[in-house]
């Protein structure tokens, strides 16, 4: 379990590199998404919802097709090793990871569509899990780009006109779990001169046409599709909005955030260890049942605890020495 100290935290460093950080790129299929991500973000893993890896030589690439796949890979992304070797998680396309968690939430309630529980409580665990595991790779130190597709969306206004605006291909749901999570969401769109040449770009701010956004709110509405033009248009952002404190900046990511969890039967064994060395009278015994309710809601035999509570034991166990240093 991390140990946590609020007096002795330093102020955060943004950096002005891509790493660490957490992106949603969406646009038409075959504008170079996908090659982009592979090619110029740092140190990527690509996880292929769909082949579009193919001919990217050098790619280091996962084809995934089922929810449990991602899983083993988090898993795996919590070593040294892996640490090493890749920095960026990039999910493409994630409408098809979306739909695969949606899968596996119903596989393990036994029905065939998550609609057919009543209440919407399948949606509910569905977010949950989808959000979970987002929120574990970007804990472990990951940064994170989602590839998507287009889709024209027919909306309304405040005056009930309805008008046509571009947004990715993506359930609302995990929509809003991704737009929340994401420091930018790119839209990658083309232009063409008087000439008849293509010029493709980034388009960095929402329009009542096109949905975009950045938590750098003075980088160009327009910039050129290319990493360098983006990490130049967020350095000068980021600029911008220390208001001349570039001690805030820095060339790279630098945080370090671990996590050192142990075996869990490492865990309770300490747990039944301190459990035993108090006092064997009803008012101790008492008193260590309020904290192991406190955590898990509602009063069980902390023996029982399973694996995927392994949290709260480490909470009770460090509530129990707490309790322990009080006996006289």
């Amino acid at each position: 379990m991390a140990d946590i100290d609020i007096l002795n935290i330093q102020p955060n460093k943004v950096s002005k590199d891509l790493k660490g950080k957490y992106i949603l790129i969406y646009g038409a299929p075959k504008i170079g998404k996908t090659t982009f991500c592979a090619t110029q973000l740092p140190n990527v893993l690509l996880l292929a919802g769909e082949v579009g890896y193919h001919a990217i030589p050098g790619v280091r690439a996962v084809d995934i097709t089922k929810w449990n796949d991602v899983k083993k890979i988090v898993k795996q992304l919590d070593s040294p090793q892996a640490k090493e070797m890749y920095s960026t998680i990039v999910f493409d396309t994630i409408d098809i990871f979306a739909q695969l968690c949606e899968e596996y939430v119903c596989q393990q309630n036994g029905v065939a569509d998550i609609s057919e529980v009543p209440f919407g409580k399948l949606y509910k665990v569905y977010t949950k899990e989808f959000s979970s595991l987002l929120r574990k790779i970007t804990m472990l130190g990951y940064g994170i780009v989602f590839v998507g597709h287009q889709e024209i969306k027919l909306v309304k206004n405040d005056k009930g006109e309805e008008y046509e605006t571009l947004q990715p291909v993506l359930d609302k749901r995990a929509l809003k779990v991704v737009n929340a999570l994401v420091d930018f969401v790119l839209y990658v769109g083309q232009e063409w001169d008087e000439n008849g040449n293509n010029n493709r770009f980034f388009y960095t701010r929402n329009t009542p046409f096109i949905m975009a956004g950045s938590r750098f709110g003075e980088m160009a509405p327009k910039i050129p599709f290319s990493y360098e033009a983006l990490i130049s248009e967020i350095t000068k952002a980021m600029e911008s909005s220390v208001k001349g404190d570039l001690t805030m900046i820095s060339d790279k990511d630098e945080r370090i955030i671990q996590e050192n969890k142990r075996p869990f039967r490492e865990t309770m064994q300490e747990a039944g260890e301190i459990w035993m060395k108090f006092p064997k009278t009803p008012d101790w015994n008492e008193k260590k049942m309020k904290i192991v309710e406190e955590y898990f809601g509602q009063p069980i035999k902390l023996s029982t605890a399973t694996e995927s509570q392994q949290d709260l034991v480490e909470s009770v166990i460090e509530d129990l020495k707490n309790l322990l240093s009080t006996v006289k």
